[in-house]
C-alpha cells in the first residue's frame, strides 16, 4: 500500500514539475540587415535600444553618382522612346506608299528593320533605368517592421562590399513579439504539437502564448526544445527568465 502511494505521489510530483518550464525570455525575430548594393555608408541613423517604425529610414550609402546614373537613364529612355515613336511613323508611312506601289519589297523590309531596331533599344534604355532605380533603392536600409536596433554594425565612410555575400550592417528586432524557449521531457513532448496555446508566466503577468518550434534537442540528452511566442510591449532583459506553462 505505502508503496502504491509513493508511486502516486512520485508519479504527481513529475506532472507537476512537467506541466510548468523554466526558460529565457528573448526577441522572438532578429533580422540582420544590409544593403542589396555595393557603395560607400554615408550615414546611419539609429542607435542600439532605439525604437523604429516601419519605413523609417535606418541608413544610407553614398547616393550622388547613383542619382546621375539615374538621371542618364532617364534620358536614355526619353531619346530611345522618341527614335522608336519616329521609326513607327515611318514604318506607316513606309506601308502606305508599299500599298499604293510607290514602295518597293526591299525599302519596305528595311523601314520594318529600322522599327523593330528602336523597339529592341527603348526596351533596352528601360531596363536600364528599372537597373538604375533598383540600385537607387537599395542603397538604403529601412526598417521592414516596427523594431529596435538591437546591434549597429556600420559607420560612416565604411565600405559595403555584397560580391560575395552582404555584410550585417545592423540587426533589428521585432518591436512587441517575445519568446521564451525551455526543454520538455519526451513524455511531455508528445502531448504537444506546434501552435498549441499555452501561457507565460513572466515579470509577475501570465501571458497567452502558442508554440512556434518543437523538436528533438541537438544532443544525447533524449528531450525536445520547446518554443512559445507571445505578444508583450516590454524589453525582455538579458537573464531574464519565465515560466512556460503546458496545458
Amino acid at each position: 500500500m505505502r508503496y502504491w502511494i509513493a508511486a502516486l505521489l512520485w508519479c504527481c510530483s513529475l506532472s507537476a514539475l512537467a506541466a510548468e518550464l523554466v526558460g529565457r525570455v528573448y526577441w522572438a525575430q532578429q533580422v540582420a540587415l544590409s544593403t542589396a548594393v555595393a557603395g560607400v555608408v554615408e550615414e546611419v541613423r539609429v542607435s542600439p535600444g532605439q525604437r523604429v517604425e516601419q519605413g523609417a529610414l535606418l541608413l544610407r550609402l553614398r547616393q550622388d553618382h547613383l542619382q546621375a546614373d539615374l538621371a542618364a537613364a532617364e534620358a536614355g529612355v526619353k531619346a530611345a522612346t522618341l527614335r522608336w515613336e519616329e521609326a513607327g511613323r515611318e514604318l506607316q508611312r513606309a506601308n502606305e506608299l508599299y500599298e499604293r506601289g510607290v514602295l518597293s519589297d526591299t525599302e519596305l523590309v528595311a523601314a520594318q528593320l529600322a522599327e523593330a531596331e528602336a523597339a529592341a533599344r527603348q526596351k533596352q534604355a528601360l531596363a536600364a533605368r528599372a537597373r538604375a532605380r533598383y540600385v537607387l533603392e537599395h542603397s538604403e536600409i529601412r526598417a521592414p517592421f516596427d523594431g529596435v536596433v538591437l546591434r549597429r554594425l556600420a559607420q560612416p565612410g565604411q565600405v559595403v562590399a555584397v560580391a560575395m555575400q552582404p555584410p550585417s550592417l545592423l540587426v533589428l528586432a521585432r518591436w512587441g513579439r517575445l519568446a521564451v524557449s525551455a526543454r520538455v521531457e519526451a513524455a511531455v513532448a508528445r502531448g504537444l504539437r506546434q501552435g498549441m496555446s499555452v501561457q507565460v508566466l513572466w515579470r509577475g503577468k501570465r501571458q497567452p502564448a502558442s508554440i512556434t518550434y518543437l523538436g528533438l534537442a541537438g544532443d544525447a540528452s533524449g528531450q525536445y526544445d520547446i518554443r512559445a511566442e507571445f505578444l508583450r510591449q516590454v524589453r525582455p532583459g538579458m537573464l531574464d527568465e519565465a515560466r512556460l506553462i503546458l496545458p
